[in-house]
């Protein structure tokens, strides 16, 4: 793993996402820029339901609930599992980061996502050096976006993009403006957690090695 990954990577997993760069959406300055993160829970899950409807349209809803590829998710992860890191893949692609010893890694994969269920989470994305785009929330889970996904998905994604922000990002952002690019993948990302916090299906376990002798 390469020194830029490794540093992305450990960064992610070690849950300081307080400290995160988020999407600010401002006419004047269509930039990253580093703001506050909400306080974990902040929104309750009753709120994010009343508030689904006004975030995305029927066509940005489609793309968002894609299932993602989980074979090239399933390898990334296995590559950086250690001794007391364990991962939970959601059906959307949401990869929760679990520390060992944990009793039931479904539970708490799922209580790290509800902690997360903000409709406004804030998100910041990383490319890495083999061309990941790996984009971490303030809680210990992330998206990856491949190059060949990113290619693929660019034109579609930027069409969809103004249905991806909430109320309040697009009452700041100006009619023609359209976020970056990693962005752009950091706001379809955030909706793909979103709709794994309201219906979490995990689709696989990656254990550590040390998992086993945890539960003994």
């Amino acid at each position: 793993m390469s020194t830029r990954v490794a540093l992305a990577f450990g960064v992610l997993l070690s849950g300081a996402f307080g400290l995160a760069a988020a999407v600010y959406i401002k006419p004047a300055a269509p930039t990253l820029r580093t703001v506050a993160v909400p306080a974990a829970g902040s929104r309750a899950p009753q709120e994010f339901e009343k508030n689904r409807p006004t975030l995305v349209s029927t066509r940005a809803d489609e793309v968002a609930r894609q299932v993602a590829p989980a074979d090239g998710l399933i390898r990334f992860c296995s590559s950086h599992v250690t001794e007391t890191r364990s991962f939970v893949i959601f059906r959307h692609g949401t990869c929760v980061v679990l520390q060992e010893p944990v009793t039931d890694p479904i539970a708490e994969a799922e209580r790290i996502l509800r902690a997360n269920n903000d409709p406004e989470a804030r998100f910041l994305p990383e490319l890495t050096s083999e061309g990941n785009l790996i984009v971490g929330f303030k809680e210990p889970l992330f998206h990856t976006f491949t190059a060949a996904e990113r290619e693929a998905m660019l034109d579609e994604l930027t069409k969809i993009t103004p249905a991806l922000l909430t109320p309040s990002e697009r009452v700041s952002a100006a009619d023609d403006w359209v976020p970056p690019t990693h962005a752009r993948f950091g706001l379809l990302a955030r909706r793909r957690m979103l709709e794994d916090a309201a219906k979490p299906i995990p689709v696989k376990v990656i254990r550590a090695s040390r998992a086993v002798a945890a539960n003994d």
